[in-house]
């Protein structure tokens, strides 16, 4: 057996074997997936085994801008889909064990459950991983938490920003220095988060990439991966990609088979979503515009 992965270019190696010979060349037998390893979209189970997850790959015309925050056998990545105009944002955990990936955890912009969703995933399957963490790292961490704490109390002041600071969701950026971050919040989230659980943070250096679910006020949840980048202790760059996560009305839903969703839609799994997007990009690069 292979052992595990020891330096960041091939964590990334083994990751990007799953982007680009798994979603881009469809070469099935050459990913280094492990027989039991689970894949989630925005909280919900899309894979509990190879089987399952290489039934629902679908095929991409590429990708690229690619960003990677590496600790240890984790890694987070943010990338798009390649298009004529513009990509579809989506962040992906990566977790290796024995130079294979074990586990791996998308979040995207998608409202509703995925139509292929076998079920929610909970805080319960996180595998939490031993790390030593030297004070630097900690801090990191602390830095963060008192973000998403912000965002509890309905209050960001106290958090650590640089005058500089820039937000971008789901591929738009919606603030950028202090005057628009308080207008995004009072806008956007003010009021409605009433708690936030953050799964797993990945730190290198002055990066760092938190897994996170929160409850919104109407029994809403969202599940998404943030990235934040660090410059003398203070946030400069927040970039989050997250959906509607497993809230109990939709549990509840999907414990009775009701969740029926629309594919290439709201609702839809992301290989749907990216199916009608790779269509898209075909028509256009045979001469459909608009």
């Amino acid at each position: 057996m292979k052992s595990n992965p020891v330096s960041r270019n091939e964590v990334i190696a083994v990751s990007t074997a799953y982007l680009q010979t798994g979603l881009v060349s469809n070469e099935f037998e050459k990913l280094p997936i492990a027989d039991d390893c689970i894949r989630t979209e925005n909280g919900w189970y899309s894979g509990k085994s190879k089987g399952e997850i290489l039934g629902n790959m679908p095929k991409i015309p590429g990708l690229g801008n690619l960003r990677w925050v590496v600790e240890g056998q984790e890694a987070v990545v943010f990338w798009e889909i390649f298009r004529p105009v513009t990509g579809r944002p989506i962040a992906e955990y990566f977790r290796l064990v024995d130079g294979q990936i074990k586990e791996i955890r998308a979040t995207f912009n998608n409202l509703h459950a995925t139509s292929n969703a076998l079920g929610p995933a909970g805080s319960h399957d996180f595998e939490r991983v031993p790390k030593t963490r030297g004070q630097r790292d900690l801090d990191t961490i602390r830095a963060g938490e008192r973000f998403y704490e912000g965002l509890e109390r309905g209050d960001l002041a106290g958090v650590p920003f640089g005058s500089d600071i820039t937000i971008t969701e789901n591929g738009e950026m919606t603030a950028q220095g202090h005057e628009s971050l308080s207008r995004w919040h009072r806008e956007s989230f003010a009021d409605h988060v009433r708690k936030v659980d953050i799964r797993s943070w990945v730190v290198e250096g002055d990066e760092a990439a938190a897994l996170f679910s929160a409850n919104l006020t109407g029994g809403m949840v969202i599940v998404g991966t943030q990235y934040f980048r660090f410059y003398e202790g203070l946030i400069r760059e927040i970039v989050v990609s997250y959906g509607g996560g497993p809230s109990p009305k939709e549990v509840a839903f999907f414990e009775r088979g009701e969740h029926v969703t629309e594919k290439g839609g709201e609702g839809s799994t992301m290989g749907a979503a990216i199916e009608a997007l790779a269509e898209e990009a075909r028509g256009d690069q045979g001469g459909r515009h608009g």
